[in-house]
């Protein structure tokens, strides 16, 4: 017990409050993070314990302090207890939606969006602000999407998350809803729409047998969302476990006759293509009942491939100054041609890749959603596509073209003067799905 008196000093020295310095000014509050970080190399192994613990409890926010920790840290316990906790945020973040706990009396619409995305981690961007309402909720552990939707029918507005380099929602002006959504984690299933086909062939039959032929069939549209943590960069098929009417007639159509079931198949490997936060998929399904008004059940799983960490690899400084030369990032390098002002502006870069195959033609698939350019006050430009691509199998030449983001003095010419290059670290994570009463009419 010789320790306790040390080990009590050492917690109230972390949890008293900064003292005013004495020229009567508030030093900055220390970031939590940051705090748990130097505790865990701690001499009591009590409080390199609760270090690791009181980290993990902060979340996605501890996700950029512990990577930056981690590549700069030459302690050995403390990197072994980062690579621990990263990995169990990383794990949640995959698992869990963002939870938000708040009683709401009666405040300006405005002040609700802002604080649920405090809460979040989130940034946000008012496009067009939301009238002035005030806004009543009592929330407990709900969904950070329930909660945006919520809002959003309150106040007859959208809050979604935008594609961009940061945690972000972006709030625009709609009176569109998504019903009848599932949640699975941090993402959103909802049906979108639903086609039914019907073809009767009434000539061509053979003489013989002149019944004329009569074929049925529906396709469900379907839409995937993820919240702002957890970009969606590619996705799969899906497969049904159950889909059946209101009348109780199975929508799955099964083998013919005797014809055994096909074989499980093997898990998906997806490539990353581009980083959204909306996807759409959809399902085949067999003729329904002819009373039948809805879909009484339909669950189902996908696979998808989201983006959790993008890690820069290449910066140039100066693109005036980079013309004709090239640069090494990683498995590529890029070389840098000249820069065409207009409406877009054209930027032309040669991307090589280093020791690649001929046969592998996926590489290109990701490669411009990686790169990320911005103007001299530092705000990113918008990619609008490319123009004149050169493609041979391990290189590929073309005009990126750049405007600027809507709402920014986007009437002018893009003026791009640094570009970043990104490796994207990615998982996949099969989403489960539960969807009722979808209707048929």
């Amino acid at each position: 017990m010789r320790n306790v008196p040390r080990l009590v000093m050492l917690l109230i020295f972390v949890f008293l409050p900064p003292m005013p310095s004495c020229l009567g000014q508030e030093p900055a509050p220390a970031d939590p993070a940051q705090v748990w970080i130097a505790q865990l190399g701690a001499e009591d192994f009590r409080l390199r314990e609760a270090a690791s613990d009181a980290l993990a409890k902060l979340g996605v926010a501890a996700l950029e302090p512990i990577r930056a920790a981690l590549s700069s840290t030459d302690n050995a316990e403390i990197a072994r207890r980062l690579e621990a906790v990263l990995e169990r945020l990383e794990a949640l973040r995959l698992r869990e939606p963002t939870r938000i706990t708040w009683k709401v009396d009666r405040k300006p619409i405005k002040d609700v969006i802002q604080t649920v995305s405090d809460m979040a981690g989130c940034k946000v961007r008012f496009q067009e602000t939301p009238e002035k309402l005030l806004l009543s909720f009592n929330w407990v552990e709900t969904p950070l999407l329930q909660v945006l939707d919520q809002i959003g029918e309150a106040g007859d507005c959208c809050i979604v998350p935008i594609d961009d380099e940061v945690l972000r929602l972006v709030v625009v002006k709609n009176s569109t809803m998504l019903p009848l959504a599932c949640n699975s984690g941090p993402f959103r299933i909802s049906p979108f729409m639903v086609n039914l086909s019907r073809q009767l062939q009434i000539g061509g039959l053979p003489r013989n047998a002149p019944q004329r032929l009569l074929t049925e069939s529906m396709t469900l549209h379907l839409r995937i969302d993820s919240e702002p943590k957890l970009p969606l960069v590619s996705i799969g098929n899906a497969v049904l476990h159950k889909a059946v009417d209101d009348c109780g007639q199975s929508l799955i159509e099964l083998p013919q006759g005797d014809a055994p079931a096909q074989p499980t198949a093997e898990p998906e490997v997806l490539l990353p293509s581009h980083r959204t936060h909306s996807l759409f998929f959809a399902v085949a399904l067999g003729r329904p009942h002819r009373q039948a008004e809805s879909i009484k059940s339909l669950r189902g799983r996908i696979t998808t491939c989201v983006l959790v960490e993008a890690r820069p690899i290449l910066a140039i400084e100066n693109l005036a100054e980079a013309k004709g030369k090239k640069f090494d990032a990683g498995y590529y390098s890029v070389e840098v041609g000249p820069i065409v002002p207009g409406m877009p502006t054209s930027v032309e870069l040669t991307i090589r890749r280093k020791g690649g195959t001929d046969d592998d033609a996926t590489w290109m698939q990701m490669l411009y959603s990686r790169l990320s350019f911005y103007d001299a006050d530092g705000s990113r430009l918008q990619y609008a596509g490319n123009q004149d691509a050169r493609n041979t199998p391990n290189s590929t030449t073309a005009l990126v073209q750049l405007q600027r983001t809507v709402g920014r003095n986007n009437n002018r010419p893009a003026k791009p003067t640094r570009l970043t290059f990104v490796e994207w670290i990615t998982k996949q994570r099969v989403i489960e799905f539960d969807l009722k009463d979808i209707p048929l009419l």
